[in-house]
């Protein structure tokens, strides 16, 4: 009798574990595809209609600390000005990590400035930076949150933008 419980406790626990690991598996698929959507779609493409496919419509972003959309009219707009500046702009994952319900991302990204970026008229400069993003999924699979950061003095030096020392007195 001990060992017939014995053998249906086991069986059970490799049931339930075999379950949790293919809804995980499920979850990961979907949060893999949406983040391929957002980058290859969104932000290579440069087609914003697919924001709502992997989405949610209060999906924040921040750029080195800062909350600069917490929608997605929001996010649309914020990509608008780097649509603008740099036509040609294209992402390339480099590694990519899954820890729950997040991804970590390190990216290039290149581009050339043939369009006004904000107020800045356009150098015709190349940029090449690296940076990182973690992408936040709720628990449908679908972004909530991008936390992004990149040096973005590396960037405007390469647009050809200079620093100036301060003034010591």
């Amino acid at each position: 009798m001990y060992s017939k419980i014995k053998i249906l406790i086991s069986i059970l626990f490799c049931f339930a574990c075999t379950n949790n690991n293919s809804v995980d598996i499920v979850y990961e698929s979907k949060i893999l595809d949406n983040t391929n959507i957002y980058v290859e779609l969104c932000l290579n493409n440069k087609d914003h209609s697919f924001l709502k496919s992997c989405a949610i419509d209060d999906f924040t972003r921040q750029l080195n600390g800062i909350q600069v959309a917490s929608n997605l009219n929001e996010i649309e707009a914020h990509l608008s000005i780097y649509n603008i500046a740099f036509p040609n702009l294209n992402i390339k994952i480099m590694q990519q990590s899954i820890h729950e319900n997040q991804v970590f991302i390190q990216w290039q990204l290149t581009g050339t400035n043939t369009g006004m970026y904000a107020e800045a008229l356009p150098t015709g400069k190349n940029v090449n930076i690296s940076g990182s993003s973690t992408l936040v999924f709720d628990k449908n699979g679908k972004l909530k949150e991008e936390i992004i950061y990149y040096n973005e003095l590396d960037l405007l030096q390469q647009l050809g933008y200079v620093l100036i020392p301060p003034i010591l007195e």
